[in-house]
């Protein structure tokens, strides 16, 4: 232990005499810092810089490859729409070529008979009774015939006047005229002004307005001039014809401000169940019909009419009748 204690003691005598100088370890110490703090933000710079091109480098290959992409997209598109042109060049050449062919079969069978059109076929068909029919449509327009029906038995001259030619308002008898205005009035009396305003109602005027006797169905009106009033005569109905006006709506157009209906008209006769085109009542164009006969099936055979009624103010007026075959 002695021995120990000596070799201690040598040890810290020596360690006295070495001379310390503690400012040129402190200066290695700040050197020896100061190089890895440089080395560490240098390095911290060149990562954040690496960063930054390296995002700016992506934005514009993407870029790049965004636009090389886009033309060759155009490209493509460009190649295909030719292509595509030309296919669809030949498909309605093909499409046009067979229309035209099933519309010459088509009117070949139909000018044959071998066929019939039905238009609006979801209609009821007509119901034999003794005044002008109209059938009702979908578009639910077929009121504005009804309002201009003149429902006068086969037995009067003026049955088929509206039939006979084309006509507007001022050029209609001044007597069906107002005929066709008592479908706004039910009563067997009535005033000049109730009749004129019906006529305003169906034709939009009174310009053309007239007092004068007429008749609706067995009906027969005369105007008083000593009360300004209308008087029923005669309410006698003596059915000497067996015939009747059949009319059946075919088809309605709205356009704009104008509603177009167009119809078909025949002759119907009871006793011997014939239809007949009413410029020939004598020789029928189908016979032993069916109570629930479709006249439309007979629409080559017979006259038909286009009926055009003008727009205002959300109320439709009577405009003109034409015939049309």
């Amino acid at each position: 232990m002695a021995t120990e204690k000596k070799k201690v003691t040598k040890v810290k005598n020596e360690i006295k005499k070495v001379d310390i100088n503690k400012e040129e370890i402190l200066k290695d110490i700040k050197s020896e810092l100061t190089t890895k703090i440089k080395t560490q933000i240098t390095k911290e710079l060149i990562d954040e810089i690496k960063t930054d091109v390296s995002a700016i480098v992506k934005e514009e290959v993407r870029n790049d490859l965004k636009r090389e992409i886009d033309n060759e997209i155009k490209k493509s598109s460009r190649r295909n729409m030719r292509g595509k042109r030309g296919k669809i060049f030949r498909r309605d050449i093909a499409i046009i070529m067979l229309l035209t062919i099933i519309a010459y079969l088509v009117y070949f069978m139909y000018n044959h008979n071998y066929v019939s059109f039905s238009i609006n076929s979801n209609m009821n068909n007509v119901e034999l009774t003794n005044d002008k029919k109209v059938v009702k449509t979908n578009n639910d327009y077929s009121y504005l015939l009804d309002n201009v029906n003149v429902k006068l038995p086969f037995e009067n001259s003026n049955s088929l006047y509206l039939y006979l030619k084309d006509y507007n308002e001022s050029s209609i008898n001044d007597s069906i005229k107002l005929t066709m205005a008592y479908n706004y009035i039910n009563k067997d009396e009535f005033s000049v002004d109730e009749i004129r305003d019906a006529y305003v109602k169906l034709f939009n005027t009174d310009k053309n307005f007239k007092n004068t006797s007429f008749d609706y169905e067995c009906k027969k009106f005369k105007y008083d001039d000593a009360t300004n009033t209308y008087n029923l005569v005669s309410n006698e109905c003596i059915n000497t014809s067996s015939k009747e006006v059949l009319e059946r709506i075919i088809n309605t157009g709205v356009k704009n401000d104008k509603v177009v209906i167009t119809t078909v008209v025949g002759v119907y006769d009871n006793s011997n169940n014939s239809l007949y085109n009413y410029k020939n009542i004598y020789d029928p164009i189908a016979v032993d019909l069916n109570s629930n006969f479709n006249i439309i099936d007979y629409q080559n055979k017979l006259s038909t009419y286009k009926y055009t009624f003008v727009g205002v103010n959300e109320n439709y007026y009577f405009d003109s009748i034409k015939k049309l075959s």
